[in-house]
């Protein structure tokens, strides 16, 4: 069971070296680090604590879920507990109950698409007599996932066809856009987001759209627009590629293209996804990460796959 009360002793604040982020965060205040990607995560290696405690803000209307996932030194899961974030509020997310004589890699991770929500992060603190260790090295591999909703983990835990298709039924940590990776010992980044296409999202009136998923791949805050308006500090929403090279980025996208009519010719589909790859390349310039684009189960007989092989 997560900790309800903690005594509070040491808090560190967002800038702290004791912390490592892993996804896509928005630093522009660099006091409240904000992300909505899924899977975004805030990870700190602790000690002589009882409990870890992560102070959160959820945006106007957020209803995310987030999971607290515990290990030891080792990186053994130990438990993995869910809580829910409460709209326009900010809030303490506690851990389980820890072992005061035991250390402990905590990360605090997002479970879900950025429609649901944006986190900002304000500290993380732990009980009297804790203490912060530096955070074990990442591993050296590094995988990116930018897909729709298989990558984002949709209803992947929903029990019934007809149940609910809610935050609470979705789960990245638990998609093969985490399990790959920790079945590798990768690092990852996912940006991901349900019915999102290559040219064209699902159920669009056109053949194409102009929010499709490369529309978003630079962004940090996928819900904001790549440049703030003046009145909001003008300040950029384009993502530092240089800032994570990965070794492969996975594509998992085309199934929302051709969900129902009207599809997207071949001609415009390929020409939209090959232009996409050739932006993935250009942005990791001068490295090049191997590209695999997989093919999405669900897009039947108009299936883009044999062209773009």
């Amino acid at each position: 069971l997560a900790s309800t009360s903690l005594c509070l002793g040491l808090k560190i604040d967002p800038t702290s070296s004791y912390i490592r982020y892993k996804g896509r965060f928005d630093f522009t205040n660099k006091a409240i680090p904000r992300a909505d990607w899924s899977g975004a995560s805030i990870q700190v290696y602790v000690t002589n604590t009882s409990s870890v405690s992560f102070e959160i803000g959820e945006s106007h209307n957020g209803k995310d879920t987030v999971d607290i996932i515990v290990q030891d030194k080792s990186g053994n899961i130990l438990s993995i507990i869910t809580e829910n974030t409460t709209a326009d509020t900010r809030e303490n997310i506690f851990s389980p109950v820890l072992q005061e004589d035991q250390s402990y890699l905590v990360t605090f991770a997002r479970r879900n698409e950025p429609n649901v929500g944006t986190i900002s992060f304000y500290g993380v603190s732990v009980s009297l007599g804790g203490a912060f260790l530096p955070v074990p090295e990442e591993p050296s591999r590094k995988i990116e996932f930018l897909g729709a909703s298989m990558t984002c983990g949709f209803c992947n835990l929903g029990q019934e066809k007809t149940g609910p298709t809610g935050p609470m039924e979705e789960d990245v940590y638990y998609g093969f856009a985490n399990i790959i990776p920790r079945a590798f010992n990768a690092a990852v980044h996912v940006e991901s987001w349900s019915g999102k296409g290559v040219v064209r999202n699902y159920g669009s009136l056109n053949m194409t759209s102009t929010d499709a998923y490369p529309s978003l791949f630079s962004k940090i805050i996928a819900t904001e627009p790549q440049q703030q308006p003046q009145q909001q500090g003008g300040s950029s929403n384009q993502w530092d590629f240089k800032q994570w090279v990965p070794d492969v980025v996975y594509i998992e996208l085309g199934t929302n293209d051709f969900s129902v009519p009207p599809v997207p010719t071949q001609d415009i589909f390929v020409s939209g996804y090959m232009k996409f790859i050739n932006d993935i390349k250009a942005a990791y310039s001068p490295t090049e990460p191997k590209i695999i684009m997989m093919c999405g189960p669900l897009v039947g007989s108009s299936s883009p796959c044999i062209p773009l092989e």
